[in-house]
Parts: structure tokens; C-alpha cells; sequence
């Protein structure tokens, strides 16, 4: 029987559990701007030209997601090519010395990810879930995906109509998840979350000194 991977991403996205701290990566385009900015000491330009390259870059990723007649392979050579633009048009605003920087700063988060992959993996083989749950999870999962894309790129819809039906998917998905983990599982995930908050209040408490 071929075995299924999950990750704890599907866990964490489904449970709206952030089991896992996500030191350095921020949850939208502007803060990792605003991050960006702050350590590389960016001019109130730079960070125009670069809050509009990512509004563009969205533009462009979304168009290419929502353009059905593309096949798979077309879909991954034009994000493909959207990134390398990307990368030229970054070498633009920034200086040679901001390059090298931001270089440094990937590689450093680079490290935190694989740090993280291992803390991930070894939380999951705690959690000892079968290979029907695997799988059915995943399902739920690819389900939402599909139902989440189908509302964003309804052109009829209004923003507030979209998140509205996005936060019912979510939801949705949620309590099916839930249906699918046993108690003494749901039970460490909660666990993890406690942990987790407590690690990251302490860092808050430990910044503010």
C-alpha cells in the first residue's frame, strides 16, 4: 500500500493551530516588507518600489492561477519565469550591499526552515496517525484547496462575499478534520499549541527588556 505524506502544515492550517512557531516568516507581503526594510535599511523609495513589485508579482501569480486553459507544466514554467522577473526587478531597487545582505538572510532562514522540518517531522511521529487518516485528511485538504480557488478567482463576488465564503470553507474543513483525529491526538496537537504560545511569549517578554 502506498504510503501517504501529510504535513503539519495541514494540520496547523485546518485546526487554525499555529503548532509551530514561524520565527522570521510573516504572514503577509507588507510585514515581510516592513521586515525587509528594517534590516537592510531601506529608503522610503525602496520600499515603495518594492510594496509595488509585490502587488504586481500578486497580480501576476493570481492571473496565472486562475487561467484554467494552462496545463500543470505551463502553470509551474510561468511562475517560474514571474520569479526570476521578480529577482531581476529586485536587483534594481536595491544596492549591491542590500543584495548580499538579503542573500545572507535567506540562507539564515533557510537554516531556521531546516531546524523546523526535523521539529516537524519528529511531532508527527509522535502523533502516530494511520495511513487512512493520512489520506483522508489529504483529501479534505485538496478539497478545501479546490472550493478556496473556485471563490477566489468568482469574478461575481464581492471581497466581503469571498472571505465570507473562504472563512465557511475553512471551517468546514476544520470539523472535518476534527472528525478524523482521535482524542489523545487532538489532545497533543493542543498540547503543542500551549507550548508553542508560551515559547513565543516569552520571546515577546524577552524583546520588550
Amino acid at each position: 500500500m502506498r504510503l501517504v505524506k501529510i504535513s503539519l502544515l495541514t494540520l496547523s492550517m485546518m485546526f487554525g493551530v499555529a503548532v509551530f512557531a514561524q520565527d522570521g516568516h510573516e504572514k503577509n507581503g507588507k510585514n515581510k516588507i516592513e521586515k525587509i526594510a528594517e534590516e537592510l535599511g531601506l529608503t522610503e523609495k525602496q520600499k515603495s518600489d518594492l510594496k509595488q513589485l509585490q502587488a504586481d508579482t500578486k497580480t501576476k501569480k493570481d492571473a496565472i492561477k486562475g487561467n484554467t486553459s494552462l496545463t500543470e507544466e505551463q502553470q509551474k514554467e510561468q511562475m517560474k519565469a514571474l520569479h526570476n522577473d521578480r529577482k531581476e526587478a529586485m536587483k534594481g531597487i536595491l544596492t549591491a550591499e542590500q543584495m548580499a545582505k538579503m542573500k545572507e538572510m535567506r540562507e539564515q532562514n533557510k537554516a531556521k526552515h531546516s531546524a523546523k522540518k526535523g521539529e516537524r517531522k519528529e511531532f508527527m511521529d509522535d502523533l502516530n496517525l494511520s495511513e487512512s487518516q493520512k489520506a483522508s485528511m489529504e483529501a479534505i485538504k485538496k478539497d478545501a484547496k479546490s472550493k478556496r480557488e473556485a471563490v477566489k478567482n468568482n469574478t461575481s463576488l464581492t471581497e466581503d462575499q469571498k472571505k465570507a465564503q473562504l472563512k465557511t470553507i475553512n471551517q468546514d474543513a476544520k470539523k472535518k478534520m476534527g472528525d478524523v483525529l482521535t482524542p489523545e491526538q487532538k489532545k497533543k496537537i493542543q498540547q503543542k499549541r500551549k507550548e508553542n504560545k508560551g515559547n513565543k511569549d516569552q520571546k515577546v517578554q524577552k524583546q520588550k527588556k
